[in-house]
Parts: C-alpha cells; structure tokens; sequence
C-alpha cells in the first residue's frame, strides 16, 4: 500500500510506488486513521471561497460505491458552497466551478508506522486550501471561483480492498458531487479507477504517476500529468543518457525490476528493450514481482537471480523498489550499479541505503526538490516554483527539508496548471479542458521541474527536461552533474 503513495501526489504524493517501506509521499497508503477529522473539520468559508465537503474516506463500504454502512455519508455528499469571502478580487459573480480533491493524509504516519522515515511530510489539506485560497483570489479558473469537493482515502478500507475504495472515490466526484474535474495526489490507482474517470468524462490531472505511453493513449482526454514524463519515454531516454555518460558499455549486463503487470511490461518492452537494443545491448533479465505480495521475501530471491546472472546495471520500472533491492543486495555482498530517476526518490533512498550500494548509481533527475538535499535547492530553479512559495504561504508549512517542498511543488502545479487551462479558455467540460492544455504548448510555468510542453501531437505528460543526477560519495548524496536537457 505505501507503494502507492505518491507526492503531490505525495501528494500524489509521490511518489510512485517505492515499497511498503518506501512509499515516498502520499499514495494509497495514506488514509491513516479518521480522515473525517482532516477535511470534515473545514466545509464550508475557507476566507478564499472556497468549499469543501466532508471527507469521504470513512464512507468507503467493502463493496465499489457501497456507503450503507458509513455513519458519514451526508458530510460526503452534501458539499457546502460557501460565499465568495473576502480576498478573491477579479472573480466575477457567475456560478462557482465545482472542482475535486483527492487526499491521501494518512501517508506519513503509515510510512514511518514501517519505519521509512523518509515518506510523506507536510499537510496536504492546508496546502490544497492555501493554493486555491490563492487562485481564487486572483480570477479564479477564467474569472469563475472553485468550489473544493474534498475527498480522503480511508487506508484500512483501500488496504482490504484497493478496487473498492477507488470506486468510491470515483463514484463520489462523478455521481454524488459531479465535478468539473480531479486534482489527485494519489499515484498508481488501479487501472478501473482512470477507467472509471473517463466513462464520466472528468478529467483528472496528478503531478507525477508511474504509467506507460499506452495509457496516456487509453486515457487521452481525461489524464494530464503537467510535472512529469511517462515511463515509456522515460526510461528510453535514460538508456540514451546513461550511454552517452559511458555508465552503459558494451559489456553491460542489464536487468530491470518493476511490477508484474501489462503497463510494466509495456514500458519495458517499448520503452527500455528498444533503447537498449539501439546500443548493442539486451535485457537479460527481469524481476516481476506481484503488486500484492511481500516485497522482501521476494527481493531475496529476485536479487539472487541478478547476482547469478552477474547484472551489474539495475533499471527500475513503476513499483521497482531501491530500498528492498538494496537491502537484500547488501545482505549478498552484491553491489551493482542502479538506475535512479526521480520517481526513485534518490535523496529519501540515500538516507535509507548503506552508501555503498549506491556507489555508481546514476539517473534523469527532473524532479529537484526529490533529487537533491535542501542545500542543493538554492543551486536549482524551477520556473513556478517563486508563485509557488506565495500560493503555499498560509499554510505555513515548513518547506526547508523532508519532501514537503516536493508535495508543496506538486500540488501547486496540479491547481496552476487548471488555472492557466482555463485562463487559456477551456470551457468546464471534457472536451474544453483538453482543447485548451493542447494549446499551452511551453508556457506553462511548473514548479516541481524544469519545463513542460503539452500539444495537440503529444500525449499528455508534460516533463520537457532532465538534469544527469548522480550519488556524490563525498556527502552520501546525489547532485546534478549535467546542465538541463531536452526530454524526448
């Protein structure tokens, strides 16, 4: 379950499915315990017009949809409206846009409860409120005000089941509260929840998810991922990079792990095996694992497998996990070298991993304020990332550390992103939204990464750079080692 926590995700946080040791943000694993005392506690004037309703995490039924049993289900369905409040200037009278949220704020207290205490940090709902506190006071989405519909996963009901509590989810933003559209911070839901999105035509964008070319082309008028590449381009670009940095050679004996599922498998095999193939390389072997099974007592076996083939470079694929590989490696005295690209949480995993495991690793950084220490990031600018400060501002949250900086980061470019779709014209439909992203080309501003580029030709993950992030022995860390790159 921590697996699927992602960032801003991690909110969507993050991140992507690191190990129920690992998750890195906000996933899945997130809904802790009563979420209702999270976001039940704040319908109604947030002082920036904006509404919510209650939490519909406890409302979650074993069944998909199910709520008969939940003592919460008016608070989950009976979205307050709010007024407008003080401080939303340049926001016209017309009826509010009714746009949902999906929490996950369990998720640090899940992850350190399996004592990963690089996981989740920083409060989502405080940060969804300030950002949106801060949209509308400046015209809102095309001069219209959003109204929150909040809703937090409940982690023992998706823990009992996954499909269920998705369902819920879906079925609360579609049917019972019929949004405009869906800012996310959960990552690697379950295929039928996209599924479920789409049938309703609503669209829903997260800053970073773990997902293959093919499902952006499943899901091409409800999914946009503004932050972040998918994995297919991702990890073909890296084999290119990698090369090019000579830590791929000729004599290179390549594996790659991730889970056992057909978006994996998709990636690794349009993605990562032709990239490989074009350098005179082949895959040698994989470690797929179950996405319900327990991670260590497969890494053991699995890592035994790479050591006997002799793999000396180790790619990750969505729910490859560098801590349970690396541990179980330096239980076997093996030490290979790792692919490390952002959605692998370098920094979380440095301060996780004994150091000489990750001696040599290497990978695409375009996520910096995962990549890098907070000592690094005065180094670094991202293009939102100043109007990112100033829309986190009453949340208060401490940002010098941890990852609350990256799920600050995601979170404000799932909200800036909706605003300047609608700042560019979309109308509050399927088909608006997706004519207007399609016309944001390069000018979308985004704090979690170096640039984006969305176009009509393009599927909808947007990460257009990358900077060559490696693991510096000097201070047990990664820095970049390259200047910014195009992201084919």
């Amino acid at each position: 379950m921590a697996a699927l926590a992602s960032a801003a995700c991690g909110t969507t946080v993050p991140l992507s499915q690191q190990s129920q040791a690992q998750a890195g943000t906000s996933g899945l694993a997130g809904a802790g315990s009563s979420s209702t005392s999270t976001t039940g506690g704040t319908t109604g004037d947030l002082s920036g017009g904006t509404a919510t309703t209650g939490s519909g995490s406890s409302a979650i039924a074993g069944s998909p949809g199910d709520r008969s049993g939940s003592s919460t289900t008016g608070s989950a369905t009976g979205a307050t409206t709010g007024d407008i409040g003080p401080g939303t200037t340049g926001v016209t009278a017309s009826a509010p846009i009714k746009v949902g949220v999906l929490t996950a704020t369990g998720a640090a207290k899940y992850q350190r409860s399996l004592g990963f205490d690089q996981g989740a940090s920083g409060d989502q709902v405080a940060m969804t409120q300030s950002v949106v506190n801060y949209i509308n006071a400046h015209r809102g989405l095309g001069g219209r005000r959003i109204q929150l519909v909040s809703y937090d996963l409940d982690y023992g009901a998706a823990a009992t089941n996954l499909s269920a509590a998705m369902q819920a989810a879906c079925t609360f933003f579609t049917q019972d509260n019929r949004v405009v559209a869906v800012a996310s911070y959960v990552a690697l839901a379950p295929d039928s929840f996209y599924a479920c999105m789409s049938k309703a035509h609503v669209p829903l964008v997260t800053p970073d998810e773990g997902v293959s070319s093919d499902f952006f082309k499943r899901y091409p008028n409800t999914v946009y991922i503004p932050s972040g590449p998918s994995y297919t381009r991702l990890l073909a670009d890296s084999v290119d990079a990698l090369w090019s940095a000579g830590w791929l050679t000729s004599k290179s004996v390549v594996g790659v792990v991730g889970y056992d599922t057909n978006d994996v498998h998709s990636i690794v095999d349009k993605g990562l095996v032709p990239a490989l193939q074009r350098h005179g390389l082949k895959l040698t072997t994989g470690m797929y694992t179950s996405t319900n099974t327990d991670a260590a007592s497969a890494y053991s076996g699995g890592v035994l497998s790479f050591k006997a083939k002799n793999v000396d470079r180790v790619f990750f694929a969505p729910g490859g996990q560098p801590i349970y590989f690396g541990l179980a490696a330096e239980q076997q005295a093996y030490h290979p070298r790792y692919e490390m690209g952002s959605l692998e949480y370098p920094n979380p995993v440095a301060n996780t991993l004994p150091a000489d495991q990750l001696q040599g690793s290497m990978g695409l950084g375009w996520l910096p304020y995962l990549d890098l220490t907070s000592s690094e990031w005065p180094k670094v600018v991202t293009p939102g990332i100043s109007e990112c400060r100033k829309a986190m501002a009453a949340a208060k949250q401490d940002y010098s550390g941890s990852t609350t900086l990256a799920i600050a980061a995601w979170i404000c470019d799932d909200w800036l992103f909706l605003r300047d779709v609608f700042a560019a014209g979309a109308t509050p439909d399927e088909a608006g939204i997706r004519r207007a992203a399609d016309s944001l080309g390069a000018t979308f501003k985004p704090a979690a990464t170096f640039g984006t580029l969305l176009a009509a030709n393009r599927t909808h993950d947007g990460a257009s750079g990358y900077r060559l992030n490696a693991f510096q022995s000097s201070c047990s860390c990664y820095r970049y080692i390259s200047p910014v790159r195009p992201l084919p």
